[in-house]
Order: structure tokens, then C-alpha cells, then sequence
């Protein structure tokens, strides 16, 4: 499985070369999208697909390994956007996780939700989100050295780390 972000992809449910399935979401009024990408095992094992504006798509599978599963693919508002639409974005992802706990699937979040781990506001919230439904944030590098944790490097040359999955 992999989850996309900012895609510009129309909403579609294809298959692509190899068998694999392409579910994605988009708000064409905003441009806003994502997408989750199947193996081709998991292609046909699909019971629910929900598109949450453009910012979040669900999709239930229901024999990951033995398991039913939820992965949802986010892309949260960045810096630019009020605290009112980072909230409405958290709202949603809540909303939508505590009923795939309901449903006692296995819950997988992929994408990017604009944060950065130990700095402000928005960090409390994934580590929340993340804390409150015993997800593992796997890019928290834990005290690892710093040169060796980035996951961007801006046009300056500048690095951070951000775009959590």
C-alpha cells in the first residue's frame, strides 16, 4: 500500500499496469488530493472507499494478512491555512478513525500532514491524533542525529523534517 498527497489526479478507481488499484480523491475546487495505491493481491479485497474532501481517502480492505484493515491518505492544511481549517481537517480524521475503531479493523495513516515533530501547535496535534489511536509516527527519529533524520531539502539548501507518515 502506498498513500499519495497533493496529487492532482481526478477522482478515479482504476486498475493499473500489473493488476494494482488506484483510488484517489480530489476537490476540484481546490485542487486538493489523495490516494491510496494496492498490491494487486489487495486489488479485489476492497469493501469501502470514502473521499473525505480532498484532504483525506479511506479505503477498507478486508484480507490484508488475515486482517481487515482502513488506510487512510491525508494531506493536512499547511502554514497558510487558519487554524479553523487544520481543525475541521483534525475533526474529520477523528471522526472517520474512531469509526474504523468501531469496526476493529486495523487502522494504517499515510501522507503529509504539515508538521514538524517537537515544534508548536501542530506537532501536539499528530502526536495526539497519533497517541489516541496507538499509531506509530515513523518518521520520529527518537534522538537520532540530526544530518541523518531530514526528509527535505529546500531550494536553499536548507533541511527539515517533515511530511510525517
Amino acid at each position: 500500500m502506498v498513500c499519495f498527497s497533493e496529487t492532482r489526479a481526478a477522482n478515479a478507481d482504476i486498475v493499473v499496469q500489473g493488476g494494482h488499484r488506484l483510488i484517489t480523491g480530489r476537490d476540484s475546487a481546490t485542487h486538493l488530493g489523495t490516494g491510496v495505491l494496492l498490491h494487486a493481491s489487495l486489488a479485489g479485497k476492497v469493501s469501502r472507499i470514502r473521499k473525505q474532501t480532498g484532504r483525506i481517502t479511506a479505503v477498507d480492505v478486508d484480507d490484508w494478512n488475515g486482517c481487515k484493515c482502513c488506510v487512510i491518505a491525508v494531506y493536512a492544511p499547511h502554514a497558510g491555512h487558519s487554524r479553523a481549517d487544520l481543525n475541521d481537517f483534525y475533526k474529520d480524521l477523528y471522526d472517520l478513525s474512531n469509526g474504523v475503531v468501531v469496526d476493529r479493523r486495523l487502522l494504517v495513516v499515510g501522507g503529509d500532514f504539515n508538521s514538524q515533530i517537537n515544534q508548536g501547535f501542530r506537532s501536539e496535534l499528530l502526536r495526539k491524533y497519533a497517541s489516541e489511536h496507538d499509531l506509530q509516527i515513523t518518521t520520529d527519529t527518537h534522538g537520532m542525529p540530526w544530518e541523518n533524520t531530514w526528509t527535505f531539502c529546500s531550494s536553499l539548501g536548507h533541511t527539515r523534517q517533515l511530511d510525517y507518515i
